[in-house]
């Protein structure tokens, strides 16, 4: 049987505590805590990811995932090694959008960096929710790329916590 989450009850003095009340209220929540689903993507092959966009655009259709969401929180990770292939002043910004909403700047660099990130996000309400991951350059004329190989694998997942 999969656990649902049921709102914690508030126990009076002296109430008579019985074993389903404690299954339901303790038991099924801890379950349902520990057992929670990731969804993800992990990718440690193929042709690297290009950009020279400077609005924000999808990096990749796979970086963008829709989790269902029961008590208005989520954990997310994102672990990526970024190349931008142009001068030291511009910058590539990669950002987490939910629900196509820009939300937490993930990294902001220029050169060659390997980022790992984790991070919560609070404030949703219950139902599915999209997250994904977009990016831009800073200045035009340049080009980014975003790799995804065995030395450095593009890692993205979201769980509710």
């Amino acid at each position: 049987m999969t656990a649902i989450w049921t709102a914690p009850k508030t126990w009076n003095i002296g109430e008579l505590v019985t074993a389903d009340a404690l299954n339901q209220h303790v038991r099924n929540n801890l379950e349902y805590l520990v057992n929670q689903p990731v969804v993800g993507t992990y990718q440690s092959s193929g042709a690297a990811y290009t950009t020279t966009s400077t609005s924000d655009v999808l990096v990749n259709s796979s970086l963008s995932l829709s989790v269902p969401i029961t008590l208005g929180r989520a954990l997310v990770f994102c672990s990526f090694r970024a190349t931008v292939s142009n001068p030291s002043f511009v910058f590539s910004v990669i950002t987490l959008y939910v629900d196509g909403n820009a939300g937490n700047l993930l990294t902001m660099h220029s050169g060659t960096a390997y980022t790992s990130l984790l991070f919560p996000v609070t404030g949703l309400s219950a139902g599915t929710h999209t997250f994904d991951i977009r990016w831009r350059l800073t200045s035009g004329g340049y080009s980014a790329s975003l790799w995804r190989g065995i030395e450095y694998p593009l890692s993205f997942w979201v769980m509710e916590m």
